[in-house]
């Protein structure tokens, strides 16, 4: 297995660099943005991104960009969460207590941002005539789970 990680914060590259050393691992970092991933068209059997996709400038297009990689079989993982419910209680107490009511995240002096429900990613999905399964769970959060083949996460035809 070859792994690629890929962001645009040089420390978060040095980090996986660290993490694939520590455990024996061969692989690369690469510098850049979802919104035009350096690679190749089909390059990529699983994609996948926990976390930074609040901080996408715009979702449609990165979605676009992650199913130009993916190959004709290829999957990808898409999730935004907490892990539970008390680490989401926990980190939504810090931000009040920090930004007051608004509570909003800021990095950077940016808000992050996500469509506050699944009807956008659906139309998304659906224009490319994905396979999709989303997961929306307070605990979990949301997960996208799509590909380019009908594989055993999906409803088939």
């Amino acid at each position: 297995m070859r792994i690629t990680f890929l962001d645009l914060n040089d420390e978060s590259l040095r980090l996986a660099e660290q993490h694939l050393m520590e455990r024996g691992m061969e692989g690369k970092t690469v510098t850049g943005n979802v919104h035009a991933l350096p690679f190749q068209d089909e390059s990529f059997d699983l994609v996948v991104s926990r976390g930074s996709m609040p901080f996408w400038e715009d979702q449609e297009k990165a979605f676009l960009e992650i199913w130009r990689v993916l190959k004709p079989e290829g999957m990808a993982y898409i999730g935004v969460g907490y892990g539970s419910s008390e680490l989401r209680e926990d980190i939504r107490k810090k931000l009040k207590k920090k930004d007051g009511e608004k509570g909003g995240l800021r990095i950077r002096g940016k808000e992050t941002y996500m469509y506050p429900d699944n009807e956008p990613y659906r139309r998304i999905l659906e224009n490319l005539r994905a396979f999709y399964k989303i997961y929306d769970n307070d605990n979990e959060g949301r997960w996208f789970l799509f590909g380019k083949a009908c594989q055993g996460h999906f409803s088939c035809p």
